[in-house]
Order: structure tokens, then sequence, then C-alpha cells
């Protein structure tokens, strides 16, 4: 990529100069030169230069000037300023009008090559931004991607016209899987990087599945699946995960930012595609609780729940901080609804009604998480204790703390699940070493996901499943090589593994000897 350069000082012999440097080694061609600032914005609004080198001081028109008016007409050209005078108050308007660097005569050419590669550098990796930029605004004016909203409205309204998106609204089961990148700061850059994520997941799930919908929206990309009636839950499931694992493992690879996966419950009417798409985004909400770079299926987080027709308001908002312990939103959701009743000058009585209503919700969050509500009240009656309230500051610190230790029992309710869940696993993986001990049947086993199960095994052992049935079975063999009588390959056979070579690295590699090494030092 060749770079256009354009030398501006009054100085003939500078000029000559600098323009005789090797630019074509650089990458730069200069595509001109000028004695002022006057003529060097002629020739910069006809060129566009990537990058103008100035002296400050001129007739007619100064560097100053100079860079003002670039700034206007040439916003991504990057200015270097000569000067033979260290001019404080120069370069405090140099900095002030984005010049890039600020160079003493005499010119040393060496610093002066530095600085122009630097530069270089900058200007690429902008034009590289910008082309980024570019492509993703010309397929935003034409892609179908950008129409998920659409979509999500249309269904309610009119079935037949979803055939625009290719869907068939007779005969199949419905599932949507949603990549959440979270926010940036960044967002127009970060919206295009995405982008080109979005595109590549497109070619890693059309083999799989073609016929599924995709939508992109900067930090959120959505995928809609269609699957037909015969097919049974399990096999939807299994599908399902196989492509999430297909999609981690290629953002892994590839280092993509922070990203949750979340899998909505499978639904058999196209009516309900808009509660299937709410289920994923709940699904996504729990890596507050679980953590990011996880894939998260909306059935092993909120087993009890059925699917139903809500919209994201403060109930939602409410019972979603519940679920997965965020305490800090749940604080800012309840300080929002006692100080929009102060401001509607609510009663204290009607406060007192709103107050129980959200210890229903309360109660309905622990339960669809699959706990049991009596943790919240016992056989407390909890209209009393809110009736002898006499402040809307007692009820807001009431409510708050009801739903704080409700937050901290859920936890411990859950840690408690999980490890159940261990232990069974290691149980199972005890009795089936040797056999069909894989994540799947296990999973399949204890009625969980395998990406979940393979997620909470790593958070409660801090080892991965693999890592845990490999151990196990090493130790397995370690007690077997103490008889002498069992050949190697026997023992490598009795844990599992039917290629001895592949036995006998691995036990290496675990243990620093090789099986023969260590039977000898019995």
């Amino acid at each position: 990529m060749s770079l256009n350069l354009i030398i501006v000082d009054d100085e003939e012999i500078i000029r000559e100069g600098l323009a005789a440097l090797e630019w074509e080694k650089m990458g730069f061609t200069v595509a001109g030169t000028a004695e002022n600032g006057e003529d060097a914005l002629k020739l910069a609004q006809h060129i566009q230069p990537d990058l103008v080198i100035s002296d400050i001081r001129m007739p007619r028109r100064d560097g100053i000037w100079l860079a003002d008016q670039l700034r206007q007409v040439c916003p991504d050209t990057k200015i270097i300023f000569l000067s033979g005078y260290n001019d404080f108050e120069y370069t405090q308007r140099a900095i002030h009008l984005g010049v890039s660097e600020y160079v003493l005569k005499p010119i040393d050419e060496d610093t002066l090559i530095d600085i122009v590669q630097t530069m270089k550098e900058k200007i690429i990796r902008q034009k590289e931004e910008q082309q980024k930029i570019e492509h993703f605004r010309s397929v935003v004016n034409e892609s179908r991607y950008f129409l998920k909203s659409w979509l999500f409205n249309r269904i309610s309204h009119n079935e037949k016209k979803l055939s625009f998106f290719g869907i068939n609204p007779q005969g199949k089961n419905y599932a949507v899987v949603i990549v959440d990148f979270g926010e940036s700061d960044t967002a127009e850059v970060a919206s295009c990087d995405n982008f080109l994520i979005f595109e590549r997941l497109i070619q890693i799930i059309r083999p799989k599945k073609s016929d599924t919908i995709s939508f992109f929206d900067g930090s959120v990309l959505t995928f809609v699946f269609q699957f037909d009636k015969i097919c049974e839950t399990l096999s939807i499931e299994q599908s399902l995960f196989d492509i999430c694992n297909d999609i981690k493992i290629f953002l892994d690879e590839n280092k993509a930012p922070d990203y949750t996966i979340g899998i909505s419950q499978i639904v058999s009417k196209v009516a309900d595609l808009t509660l299937c798409h709410n289920s994923a985004c709940n699904a996504v909400n729990y890596n507050h609780y679980l953590g990011l770079r996880q894939i998260i299926y909306i059935k092993d987080v909120e087993p009890q729940k059925g699917l139903t027709n809500s919209v994201f308001d403060i109930e939602a908002d409410y019972t979603n901080a519940i679920k997965v312990g965020n305490e800090k939103e749940l604080e800012r959701i309840l300080k929002q609804v006692f100080r929009n009743a102060c401001e509607q000058k609510v009663s204290l009585d009607q406060i007192k009604r709103s107050c129980l209503e959200l210890l229903v919700y309360t109660s309905k969050a622990v339960y669809e998480i699959g706990q049991d509500p009596k943790i919240i009240f016992h056989e407390t009656d909890i209209w009393h204790v809110i009736n002898k309230c006499e402040t809307e500051q007692e009820l807001y610190d009431l409510i708050l703390k009801i739903n704080m230790v409700v937050i901290l029992q859920v936890q411990e309710a859950r840690d408690n699940r999980n490890e159940n869940i261990i232990k069974k696993v290691k149980a199972i993986v005890e009795e089936n070493y040797a056999d069909n001990a894989s994540l799947d049947s296990i999973a399949a086993q204890i009625y969980l996901s395998p990406c979940y199960l393979s997620m909470i095994f790593s958070k409660e052992t801090h080892m991965t499943f693999k890592d845990y049935l490999i151990q196990t079975r090493i130790n397995k063999a370690k007690e077997l090589l103490k008889n002498t009588e069992i050949k190697i390959y026997e023992v490598a056979k009795q844990v599992g593994y039917n290629d001895t070579r592949y036995f006998s690295d691995l036990f290496r590699r675990q243990t620093g000897k090789t099986p023969s090494q260590f039977r000898e030092e019995i």
C-alpha cells in the first residue's frame, strides 16, 4: 500500500532535501511540494494526502493555518510539523489542532524516518478500520440480517409473510441461539469486528442447518433454528449443543472478545418465537452468575419455568436480578420503584400493596429456578410484617433485606445442587471409567446439557471433566500395575485405553514415568 505525501517549506533547499529521501522504500509517494500553506491547501484538496510534513513559520499562510484548514477538508490526514524554534506557544496550538508530531530543525534524518514509520503504521491501521466500517455500512444498507425487530413484530400480525426470511410456519419446531458480546466503549469499530465474526459463524452453521435465519445487532448475534416436527426434543437439543460448541470453539480459537451463548427453550408454534427469543436473552443474563465465555441453556438454569408471555418490564428485570444474584441491579430497580412512587405521590397503603406484589415476584423467581419459595417466608405472615412499616424507607429496607436474604439462600441452594451434581458425576465415573464415561453420556444420565455440566464441573472442582477422567484412569492404572502378572496392554484396556502406546504416553505425562518404570520402582 503506497501512501501520498506532501512536503511544505518556504526554503527550497529543505523542500528538495526532504523530497530526495527514499520515500518509496518507506511506502510513500511524494505527491507534491509547496512553499506556503495556501499552495499546500490547494494541493491537499486535490490529492487528499495521507501525510503532510510542513514547516510552521512560512510567509502568506503558515503551518498553523494549514493544519486548521486540513482538519476541515482532510480530517484523516496526519501532520508532522518542522520548526527552527522551540516555540511553546506554537507547540500548544499544534497539539490543539491535532498535529501528530513536532520535529525541531536542523532535521535529523533518522529521527524523521522513525517518526514517519510510526505515522505510516497509524495511517494503515486507520485505513483498515475505515475499510471495515465501509464494508459494514454497505451490508447494513441491503441486508436482511438487520431486521430482527421487524421479524419478531411481524410474527404476531401475519405469519404468512414470514417466507421473506425463509421461515416455514407449519410443521416445525423452533429454537433461538444468541451470541452476546456485551457493550463496548468503541461501539462502531466493535460492531465491525462482530460483523466479521457473524459472517464466519454463518459459514460454520450453514452446513449443519442450511435453513437457519441469522440476525446482526451490533453486539448481539441471533440465530433462529427450524427443526422438523418429527424430531425428538433430545435430538434437537443435541443438535443445538453441537452447533453452539462449534461456535464456542471458533470464538475461543480466534480470541474473540468476551461473549455469552444463550440457548432458548424449544417451541412448536411460530407464534411463540418472540417468547423463544426472550428465553434465550434470559439465558444470557445468567453470565452474571456463571461467568463469560460460556454456553447457557435456559432449561439448565430455569428447569421449572414454562414459556409465558411477558415483556421486559419491571417484573422481568426484577425477577432476573434475583435469579442471577445481581444485588446491585436489584437495589437499583428497588430504588427506582420507590423513587417513582414518591414522585407520583402514591399513598403509603398503595406502596404496601406494591411491596406485597414485589414479594410475589420474588417467590415466582425462586420457583422458576427450581428452588422452594418457602425459603422466603416460612410461616411468617408477610402482610402483617409489611403493615407494621410506618414509612416508605422502612418498606424499602424490608423488601431489600428480604431479597438479599433470598439471593444468599438461593446461592447456597444452587451451590448445594452443584455439589450434588459433582458427587453424582464422580460416582458414575468411578463405576464406568473403563467404558462409556464420556461427558455427553453422563450429562444425559443426569438430565443436563453437556456444556452446562462441563461448566459447573470446572467451576466446582477447578479442573475439566476430561482431566478428571484421565486422573481417575491413571490412578486405577497405578493400582493394577502393582500386580506384575497383568500385562501393560491389559492394564491399558482395563482403564479404558485400547491404544497401549497412547496410554503409555498419557501415563508418562501424568506421572513423569512410563508404566514399566513405575512398575519397576514399586
